[in-house]
């Protein structure tokens, strides 16, 4: 399996966000992290097999010129976004679990349509959730993306519910969508997953609202 972030230049106003999306989608990318940066630029995070990173460069940057023409590569590098933008270190590694010194860094890859909804706001790096997109609890988004890994690490719900400052229960509720997410909470799901705390918290904000 191999890891890529590619960025590019869409180089094309009329294209919305969700147009990009579309096309990006319709293009096989719904195995992918699409994440919107000022200035008309996307990053594609994914993870598939290859038998090389160049290889897998080829064919994403082929594919997306082919549904968007006027996109331009700038930049390409192997493993995720977290450890492309700056070296993290992952507190999970250095707590006492079950499974001492476990990598947890992850590619963070969409594996469902519904994980759409994460786009990253124009003028910064923080995640957003647009308006117009089904609203989900914060807990779909933590199972889809980061449970399935944490699980394979042999990782226990004693585990994560230690690491994030909860009692087990607390974390059971949370997975079954019965517990919000906290400021506090929020922070602490940054530590373990690397996605920012105010994607968590918007994400809650919008659930909420959905709702009354």
């Amino acid at each position: 399996m191999v890891e890529a972030v590619i960025r590019f230049e869409i180089n094309n106003d009329s294209l919305t966000l969700d147009d990009i999306d579309n096309c990006l989608f319709e293009a096989g990318f719904d195995d992918a992290i699409v994440s919107h940066s000022g200035g008309g630029t996307i990053a594609i995070e994914l993870s598939r097999d290859a038998t090389s990173h160049a290889k897998l460069v080829e064919s994403v940057v082929a594919t997306v010129m082919s549904v968007i023409p006027s996109a331009k590569v700038i930049q390409a590098s192997s493993g995720s976004w977290q450890t492309s933008q700056k070296q993290n270190i992952n507190p999970i590694k250095n707590k006492d679990l079950a499974n001492p010194g476990v990598d947890v860094s992850i590619s963070r890859i969409r594996s469902q349509q519904k994980l759409r909804s994460i786009a990253e706001i124009e003028d910064g790096d923080i995640v957003d959730i647009p308006d117009d997109k089904e609203l989900l609890h914060p807990a779909r988004y933590f199972e889809a993306l980061y449970l399935h890994k944490f699980r394979a690490q042999g990782l226990s719900n004693s585990d994560l519910s230690k690491v994030l400052g909860l009692s087990v229960e607390q974390f059971s509720d949370f997975l079954k969508g019965n517990e919000g997410v906290t400021i506090t909470f929020a922070k602490r799901l940054e530590e373990v997953t690397g996605m920012p705390s105010e994607f968590w918290l918007r994400t809650q904000s919008k659930f909420d609202n959905s709702r009354k």
